[in-house]
């Protein structure tokens, strides 16, 4: 009798023993999913002049954690998977653990600060204090056009943007075609500051 007592007693020691090895290791398992479930996430910058909100939720529903100023860099770790649109602008829910931690509009987010300032300066630009008269304009298939507001233009070519620095190639018919470099600064997002080799001029965004 003493006998299978120890036995039982051993075995269920053993039992004990394999059911907390198990546990463990399961437990190991679930914490390491957890930390590496984050990732080193993707570098946007907000590109909304009026700011862009954080949510607690991926949707208009969800309370408002914050929100981050024009420009903000921003680290994406995760989005949601469902492309939605607000007002006119499509994109997804994304999940950002820097400056804040929350969910963001994707359709205010941009991947590069050189695609930001290709959208801030397509348009009509007038030479501040000139307004109505000669204008440069930037298409959004990178050609440009300079000449009189609502005319034809004098000089057309093509356009780039590299860093801060704004780059016209001028065609011309009759020569090699005259390339432009300035570095420019916006000081709204309706003014624009060019420096030149030997100029600095300010423009202004017509508005119709």
């Amino acid at each position: 009798m003493k006998k299978l007592l120890s036995v039982v007693f051993i075995f269920a020691v053993l039992l004990c023993s394999c059911f907390k090895d198990n546990k463990n290791e399961n437990t190991n398992i679930v914490m390491g999913q957890t930390d590496t479930s984050a990732g080193s996430g993707k570098k946007m910058y907000v590109n909304a002049s009026a700011g862009l909100r954080v949510r607690s939720l991926p949707s208009t529903d969800g309370e408002r954690i914050g929100a981050l100023e024009h420009l903000t860099e921003v680290n994406v770790v995760r989005e949601d998977a469902s492309i939605v649109t607000i007002g006119d602008v499509e994109g997804k829910w994304v999940y950002i653990n820097t400056p804040l931690e929350g969910w963001v509009f994707s359709g205010y987010l941009v991947n590069s600060m050189d695609q930001y300032y290709k959208q801030a300066i397509i348009g009509t630009w007038f030479l501040r204090g000139q307004e109505g008269g000669l204008v440069h304009v930037f298409f959004g298939d990178n050609r440009w056009l300079f000449g009189l507001y609502e005319s034809s233009a004098s000089e057309e070519g093509t356009w780039f943007i590299e860093g801060t620095r704004l780059i016209i190639e001028v065609q011309q018919y009759w020569s090699e075609n005259t390339t432009y470099e300035y570095e420019f600064r916006f000081l709204n997002a309706d003014t624009v500051r060019l420096t030149g080799p030997s100029s600095e001029e300010t423009y202004v965004r017509a508005v119709r």
